[in-house]
């Protein structure tokens, strides 16, 4: 039987991810490439070769972690240590209730990185982790004793979220 090569293409340049489809690869992975991506691209390759494969909560009973880069590293963060996030420009300051940690990162990636882990989009320029929401208004949320405010594009969404019983 003849093995037929399956590929998953890792790079920084985004101008060629239509050209990597048309050759019937696997995925595209952007740079800098992070372990939930990574690990989305495996599950791809194995739902179109009928392979099974753990989930990463099989693999790891630990809290749901990130590794974000900053200075050099990659430091280990809890995501339920995380407050909140705010963006600046091509950067992400990341607030958690022992230390801030600010990464090369965009907002709305790490966005997409955390749809349904219990954390919201509360404006173009910050999501809060619902777990640490202390009180909200109609105009701002409070965490951990920080205002951030809601976004009046993200209003209508948030109070649907918020005001759930």
């Amino acid at each position: 039987m003849l093995d037929i090569l399956k590929v998953i293409i890792t790079t920084a340049y985004r101008e060629y991810a239509l050209d990597g489809y048309d050759l019937d690869i696997v995925d595209y992975l952007l740079k800098p490439i992070t372990f939930d991506r990574f690990f989305k691209a495996i599950e791809r390759y194995l739902r179109n070769t009928n392979l099974t494969v753990p989930s990463p909560a099989h693999i790891n009973n630990e809290q749901a972690t990130l590794y974000i880069k900053s200075a050099h590293k990659n430091i280990k963060v809890n995501t339920d240590d995380i407050l909140y996030m705010e963006s600046l420009k091509d950067y992400i300051k990341i607030v958690t209730s022992e230390t801030t940690i600010t990464t090369k990162y965009k907002i709305s990636d790490m966005e997409a990185e955390l749809a349904n882990k219990g954390f919201l989009r509360i404006h173009r320029s910050f999501i809060i982790n619902l777990k640490h929401l202390t009180a909200f208004t109609s105009s701002d949320v409070e965490i951990s004793k920080v205002e951030l405010p809601i976004g009046e594009s993200y209003k209508e969404l948030v109070f649907r979220i918020l005001k759930k019983p």
